[in-house]
């Protein structure tokens, strides 16, 4: 069994069926979450169809069983649009006319100011914006946070032209060809050397695998792979957009419906540029206290933007969480999904999957107790990357541009301080803080009692008899004031590996206690400590 075969099984430690192959498990001891408390409210899903209203139609379902479902409509208001700055020299003035009105403007005006720069920018400046949302509001100025928040609801949309133009680079044929019943032929952009093909980051994100016929999307009526002959038409409006692409709905021959994510132009080469020119900004601006490490958040983020602009990639990473999904029983049961791919229509800048209706989870505080509790397992920060469908009982998962897996030694390492949390055993989780680089040995007695507190706190639902309930546990507000310390007298960076990790559980606590999630936690932990400590891992 692989790590990421694994997955499944330590998913249901942390209630997890994220939408990133985050292969680790528990509550972290001391690092994790931070940055609990300002999520909600995250709305940076590219494929968020909370907001689009249906009309009428018919389709299958990712079951095979045909039902009746409406088509959804276009947005009431559109996204806003603005052309992305692709040049340097564009980046740069836009740059320096955010350092300017930052200095210039009043304090009251900051975010917004902030907000709707980076929301033009896009990519990676909009991306660390992200990162460092997550962070804890009483780590960042109240201004900040505010602006940083903002990010997390939508970017700024392309304009059609910039849509067009995109759609005949990678596919050959142009929307209004397709929506004119002209499509004359489909030659898919292929490139040699093509960021992501054979990198370092093939590791650190997720080795290849082949797609099973099984998870293809297939047309209704004939059984066979859809391909371009089958769109019927692609709407020109964007109904969610984000830091990397926005997402467009086309309709097939047989009335059933595409999701189309599309990468916002150029957005690769700008990316390294771009996040430094912001991290320059912020320490000119001096925002971010030393013990947040910016020079670590920068480097992963440059990491995960790369990763996430390889949208065949986050394709395979699709087809492998939707396998790990069907291999296991008891998530399978609770009707958790993952949408259908298209490879003959997915390139390395678009992304062509099947449609999932639902709504968004956090609007689900009002459905029963054991609803509740089962969509509850949803870890990713992002809310708007899970859809519960009241009409069939399903949870889709969506938008895995995250994906990335962990080796044996970190998980191992990193169940053995989730257990010494577990069990209240502070000298273990002290000492294996310190083997896993979480301390270096230098620190200040009040980030060594900072460090165990937090600790001691995040196991807490793992040393609880019987059922949790998170909704009267106040754990978010409880680990402020450690998140605080840590960003002040933290002595080094935590392990690369947690900066992705500890969105993930951050996301999992914050859901738990938003849904007022009531389950027992400990026994799923024993179960997961045990196939470890059999050795039923692999790399």
């Amino acid at each position: 069994m692989s790590l990421l075969q694994i997955l499944p099984g330590l998913s249901k430690v942390v209630r997890h069926t994220g939408t990133h192959l985050t292969v680790a498990a528990g509550v972290k001891a001391s690092e994790l979450t931070s940055h609990i408390n300002s999520m909600s409210g995250n709305r940076d899903s590219l494929m968020n169809v909370n907001c689009v209203k249906p009309t009428h139609a018919e389709r299958e379902t990712m079951g095979g069983q045909r039902i009746k479902r409406d088509a959804p409509k276009e947005l009431k208001v559109p996204l806003k649009e603005s052309k992305l700055p692709t040049t340097r020299i564009d980046r740069i003035s836009t740059f320096a006319g955010l350092a300017f009105a930052l200095l210039t403007s009043p304090s009251s005006s900051k975010s917004t100011v902030l907000s709707s720069y980076l929301r033009r920018l896009r990519g990676g400046a909009l991306k660390l914006g992200q990162m460092l949302s997550l962070q804890d509001t009483t780590v960042l100025p109240a201004e900040w946070s505010k602006a940083l928040d903002n990010l997390r609801n939508k970017a700024d949309a392309m304009p059609e032209e910039e849509l067009k133009a995109i759609f005949r680079r990678e596919w050959g044929v142009g929307i209004e060809d397709i929506n004119g019943g002209r499509v004359g032929g489909f030659n898919r952009r292929l490139e040699e050397g093509d960021p992501g093909q054979g990198s370092d980051r093939d590791h650190w994100l997720l080795d290849y695998c082949e797609i099973p016929d099984s998870h293809v999307l297939k047309m209704a009526n004939a059984g066979k792979p859809v391909t371009v002959d089958d769109i019927k038409s692609i709407r020109t409006k964007a109904f969610a957009s984000a830091s990397i692409g926005q997402v467009h709905l086309a309709t097939l021959s047989d009335d059933s419906h595409l999701i189309l994510k599309v990468q916002y132009p150029d957005i690769l080469t700008s990316i390294t540029n771009d996040i430094a020119n912001l991290q320059a900004l912020i320490g000119y601006l001096n925002v971010v206290p030393k013990g947040v490490f910016l020079d670590s958040i920068v480097e992963q983020g440059i990491k995960e933007v790369e990763g996430e602009c390889d949208y065949e990639r986050e394709q395979r990473g699709m087809a492998r969480y939707r396998g790990l999904l069907e291999g296991d029983p008891e998530l399978k049961a609770l009707k958790f999904q993952v949408p259908m791919v298209v490879p003959s229509l997915t390139t390395k800048r678009i992304l062509a999957t099947s449609y999932a209706y639902g709504v968004t989870i956090d609007k689900c505080s009002e459905q029963s107790q054991d609803v509740r509790n089962t969509i509850g397992r949803g870890t990713d920060p992002n809310w708007g990357n899970f859809l519960y469908d009241g009409v069939t009982g399903s949870t889709t998962l969506i938008d895995f541009g995250g994906v990335r897996k962990f080796d044996r030694g970190f998980v191992e390492g990193y169940l053995e301080i989730v257990m010494a949390a577990a069990d209240g055993d502070e000298d273990k989780l002290m000492e294996k803080s310190v083997g896993m680089g979480f301390l270096d040995g230098n620190e200040s007695q009040v980030m060594l009692d900072a460090h165990l507190g937090a600790g001691l706190v995040l196991g807490e639902p793992f040393r609880t008899k019987g059922s949790y309930d998170f909704g009267s546990s106040a754990i978010t507000s409880r680990i402020g004031g450690h998140a605080k310390v840590f960003s002040q007298h933290r002595t080094q960076p935590p392990p690369p590996e947690v900066y992705t990790l500890h969105r993930k559980l951050a996301g999992a606590f914050l859901l738990c206690t938003k849904l007022d999630c009531d389950f027992e936690c400990r026994t799923l932990l024993d179960e997961v400590w045990d196939r470890v400590q059999k050795g039923d891992v692999e790399e």
